[in-house]
């Protein structure tokens, strides 16, 4: 969702100390690795960085598997 995209981009932090789910499977996946703050950053700049990536992603068929990616937080749950 484009909104949690944003969210999360300019606060990755305040997302996991909110409890988000997505956010703090991301980090217990990633951690010790601390995404910037982009705050400053516009809607518009951030959906232009997204776009971007994927783009780019795409033209240099960069395999996004999702079983590298995923998170699966009902597997820590045990």
């Amino acid at each position: 969702d484009a909104q949690w995209l944003r969210d999360y981009t300019r606060s990755s932090q305040g997302l996991i100390r909110q409890g988000d789910t997505l956010a703090n499977c991301l980090w217990e996946r990633w951690k010790p690795v601390i995404m910037p703050d982009f705050k400053s950053l516009s809607d518009k700049d951030i959906d232009t960085i997204y776009a971007w990536i994927e783009s780019e992603s795409e033209r240099l068929a960069v395999p996004l598997g999702a079983a590298d990616y995923i998170c699966n937080t009902r597997a820590k749950a045990n």
